[in-house]
């Protein structure tokens, strides 16, 4: 999967869900731990953490890494 690109915040405002989703799915598809796609995309591991949880827990369009 290719490395989305990060878009530019505004205002405070947040990312966009789309963002987010190929944010989390290209950590899913990838061998590499939150913290070092997170520094790849200019963003806190913490945020790649959450957006991963709300994704699984809310059913929405992100993939869920399988086991």
């Amino acid at each position: 999967m290719e490395k989305p690109s990060s878009p530019a915040l505004k205002n405070g405002v947040g990312y966009p869900l789309e963002f987010r989703q190929e944010a989390v799915s290209y950590w899913l598809s990838s061998d590499k731990k939150s913290s070092e796609v997170a520094a790849e995309l200019g963003i806190s591991s913490w945020s790649l953490n959450r957006w991963h949880k709300e994704f699984k827990g809310s059913g929405a369009a992100a993939p869920v890494a399988s086991s």
